[in-house]
């Protein structure tokens, strides 16, 4: 079964699908008009930008999760990002990524809960 997968330094963590998702195509266009009328355009950048959205991340997930962000935002290192789900990142993909606050969901004890939250991921390099 494939499941999102995030690779950065010594940590590897493979959590649970999501429960919505969206993939945002980005580019960087500059568009004018010439003097005689053509319409110029030049596309100097174009990649993904990745949202993973959790209605219930398991304790277990989110701190897996939360310390490989924390390490990659420390370090620098790049997060190698793969989930079969979507083409744009067949064979791994780099991005930079934040957990966007969570929330408390349901469950009980210290261990044993779940809560919300939001992954975004912006691949680093530009696509040829």
């Amino acid at each position: 079964m494939n499941r999102p997968n995030f690779i950065c330094g010594a940590y590897n963590v493979t959590i649970e699908h999501q429960n919505d998702w969206d993939v945002t195509p980005r580019s960087g266009i500059s568009e004018n008009e010439s003097l005689g009328g053509t319409n110029l355009r030049d596309v100097s950048y174009f990649k993904y930008a990745y949202r993973l959205i959790y209605d219930a991340m398991s304790l277990e997930d989110f701190e897996a999760l939360e310390q490989l962000i924390n390490y990659h935002n420390t370090s620098g290192d790049p997060i190698l990002f793969n989930y079969e789900k979507f083409w744009q990142t067949d064979g791994g993909v780099y991005v930079h990524g934040k957990l966007i606050p969570r929330s408390f969901r349901g469950g009980k004890g210290k261990d044993s809960y779940y809560q919300t939250s939001t992954i975004e991921l912006v691949e680093r390099d530009p696509r040829s």
